[in-house]
């Protein structure tokens, strides 16, 4: 095989390896595994939020990296139901899938209610193949924002800066020991914000001016 190989002409392995590409469709890697056709799968959610039930969650991920996103760091992974408003917050060492659906799955086992939909935005953390199937298992409905569409994820927005960026702030936190014990902080303060604390929520706009 080897000295056919090298006793062809150029254009008959070119002509060859067309014929192959095009009838097994090589090209790229596999198509299925683009992000562009991945987002195809995973529907934008636009809303209405309003009168959906409980179990409609958005998510988020905060970087906890100082003033560089450089290096390895914790981020945490912020659920807000956009019924209740109740907010369930883990702690992961840097953001790969693995570590992510780590945290999905215990953000699931602390939801009072069923977890119905499952809306990040468009970041690879959640949008990958792997938080896709892991959504699929568990019957819970996997959507995303519209790219570059503001407030798009209002609601957990404003509890990243009301419960993570209040009680943590902005410093860094390069250390994984101390994942476990900012786990153990939100075990606490999530229970007492969602059970003591009233949250305010937006009835309606009225344009004053400009502004």
């Amino acid at each position: 095989m080897t000295e056919k190989l090298l006793a062809a002409k150029e254009h008959t392995i070119r002509r060859r390896v067309t014929a192959l590409r095009t009838t097994y469709r090589i090209g790229r890697g596999i198509p299925a595994t683009k992000p562009s056709h991945l987002k195809a799968i995973i529907p934008i959610f636009k809303g209405p939020w309003n009168g959906l039930p409980p179990g409609h969650g958005q998510l988020d991920t905060i970087a906890h990296c100082g003033d560089s996103l450089r290096g390895d760091f914790i981020y945490s992974v912020n659920c807000t139901d956009a019924s209740t408003y109740w907010t369930v917050t883990r702690a992961q060492w840097n953001k790969g899938q693995g570590a992510t659906i780590a945290s999905l799955g215990q953000i699931r086992q602390r939801l009072p209610f069923p977890w119905i939909m499952a809306h990040p935005d468009t970041g690879s953390e959640f949008i990958n193949w792997t938080a896709k199937d892991w959504c699929e298992a568990q019957g819970i409905q996997l959507t995303r924002s519209e790219p570059n569409r503001k407030n798009d994820n209002m609601y957990v927005e404003e509890r990243n800066g009301h419960v993570v960026r209040k009680f943590l702030g902005y410093g860094r936190f390069d250390c994984p020991e101390v994942v476990p014990l900012l786990n153990d902080l939100y075990d606490l303060l999530n229970p007492y914000l969602n059970h003591f604390l009233p949250v305010r929520r937006t009835m309606n706009k009225e344009r004053v001016g400009a502004k």
